[in-house]
């Protein structure tokens, strides 16, 4: 799409940086059209790369000649994707991991040790900010960093995420947690002392809200899963939570 002058009062295109990505509004009469395109300053072209809506059911519009078009803000402008850190850790009773010095380096970690006498864990409960988008599913993130190399036969840990979430105003179960089916996660041939990412399945949001809340327990189950062969440990980082963002915040204080 060749750009002709600027509209009186506004500035022209050569003002971008060529190459620049930038969203996009068109109106020529009846039509219209936004989307996000890439500004060439050598053929004075915007390219029309994604439609994001339009008068032609979302498809690009027939243009001729006398079109407007303008950078603008958009509302996939304020969509994409964030980590989420919880704001609260706990473990109780005789399965918690405990912490440890890592190496000689004075940080004292969690870790999840290759001992099969129980199955260790760690609990986390986060906010859903308002920035997020109502609804939408979550994907939790381990962070760990595993004590020695995988082999063939010592490579495998099972790890298993269980929670609740729970929405304003409604009632926590005193009694029942949805566990999925257990994550095997495999520690790489040179993964010894590596920060490593491990990823769960999505957990549904479907009706969940701003401000709800999700309690989590993180367990390795090196002693009820034959399948976790790893005898090495996994040093703990941290988790977090994988989320769409679609705005800014909450228009009102409790409600998007």
């Amino acid at each position: 799409m060749a750009m002709g002058a600027a509209v009186s009062g506004y500035l022209d295109f050569t003002s971008i940086p060529t190459g620049t990505i930038v969203s996009y509004g068109i109106i020529e009469g009846a039509n219209s059209e936004v989307g996000r395109g890439t500004w060439t300053s050598a053929t004075g072209t915007l390219s029309r790369d994604t439609v994001f809506s339009s008068t032609n059911s979302g498809d690009k519009v027939t243009l001729g000649g006398s079109a407007e078009v303008f950078v603008t803000n958009l509302a996939e402008d304020h969509r994409g994707w964030d980590d989420i850190q919880p704001y609260y850790i706990t473990g109780q009773g005789p399965s918690v991991a405990g912490t440890a010095q890592y190496g000689t380096t004075g940080f004292f970690w969690y870790k999840f040790t290759n001992s099969a006498a129980k199955d260790e864990e760690l609990q986390y409960s986060f906010q859903i900010p308002h920035r997020c988008a109502t609804g939408a599913s979550i994907y939790p993130h381990l962070h760990v960093v595993p004590s020695a190399n995988g082999t063939a036969g010592n490579q495998d840990v099972k790890m298993s995420i269980s929670y609740q979430w729970v929405n304003t105003g409604d009632a926590f179960s005193t009694t029942t947690l949805t566990t999925p089916t257990a994550s095997k996660f495999t520690v790489a041939a040179d993964g010894a002392n590596k920060h490593t990412l491990w990823a769960f399945d999505a957990i549904v949001g479907t009706g969940k809200t701003l401000s709800s809340d999700l309690s989590v327990i993180v367990k390795r189950l090196s002693k009820t899963d034959a399948e976790d062969n790893y005898t090495g440990d996994v040093w703990f980082r941290y988790i977090d939570l994988h989320v769409q963002i679609d705005s800014l915040g909450s228009y009102l204080e409790t409600t998007k």
